[in-house]
C-alpha cells in the first residue's frame, strides 16, 4: 500500500511489523505443540520433511572425450572410475 501511495511510511512499517510478530508467534506456537506430541502425533515428522530441500538432478558429468553421459549405468562407471583414482594410492607416494 505504501508504494502506492495508499498509506504512510509509518502505517505501512506498524503493520508489516505486526504481521511479522504474528507470524513468528504462531509458527513458535506450532512447534511448540509438534514437540510436545512429538511421540503421538506423526505431523511433526510431515512437518520435518516439509523443511527438507532436496534437489531431484544431479549435474551430468562429461566423459574422457568430453560427450556429457546421461545413461545411468555410464554414469555409475564414471563415478567409480573417479573415485577409485582418488582414493588408491599410487606407488611410490
Amino acid at each position: 500500500m505504501w508504494k502506492k501511495k495508499q498509506a504512510t511510511w509509518e502505517e505501512y512499517r506498524n503493520s508489516v511489523r505486526a504481521w511479522r510478530e504474528t507470524t513468528s508467534k504462531a509458527k513458535v506456537h506450532l512447534e511448540l505443540n509438534l514437540a510436545r506430541e512429538v511421540k503421538d502425533n506423526k505431523g511433526f515428522f510431515n512437518y520435518i520433511t516439509s523443511k527438507w530441500k532436496t534437489r531431484e538432478n544431479v549435474w551430468l558429468p562429461l566423459n574422457e572425450v568430453g560427450v556429457l553421459v546421461t545413461d545411468d549405468t555410464e554414469k555409475a562407471e564414471l563415478l567409480n572410475a573417479l573415485f577409485a583414482s582418488v582414493f588408491t594410492a599410487k606407488a611410490g607416494i
